[in-house]
């Protein structure tokens, strides 16, 4: 029962992370910008490198987000700043559940 409980866990993590990922993704390449900067070009101009060199960058932002880890990846406008906020309510809610869900 318990390795059914943490392979659940293991996959609904990576599943969040994915949708979360190319949600950033796609506030990067499309969502309008008051900055007319984007962090899609901000950093290393990911519209010129492969397809999944730019899935990585993103998973890279949005692991890095969910666990306080670092990146050289930033918001460059208000709404990437707002997903980057919100995102990290979600992580704080997110591992404070996982933390009691395991106790």
């Amino acid at each position: 029962r318990f390795i059914i409980q943490i392979s659940t866990i293991i996959f609904l993590s990576v599943l969040l992370s994915h949708i979360l990922c190319c949600m950033w993704w796609v506030i990067g390449d499309l969502a309008p910008s008051d900055t007319s900067y984007r962090w899609t070009i901000a950093f290393d101009d990911l519209v010129e490198v492969s397809l999944l060199y730019q899935y990585l960058s993103a998973l890279h932002w949005t692991v890095a987000q969910m666990t306080l880890g670092s990146t050289d990846v930033i918001a460059t406008n208000s709404i990437e700043r707002s997903f980057s906020v919100v995102l990290l309510f979600i992580a704080l809610l997110v591992g404070s559940s996982l933390i009691s869900f395991i106790s």
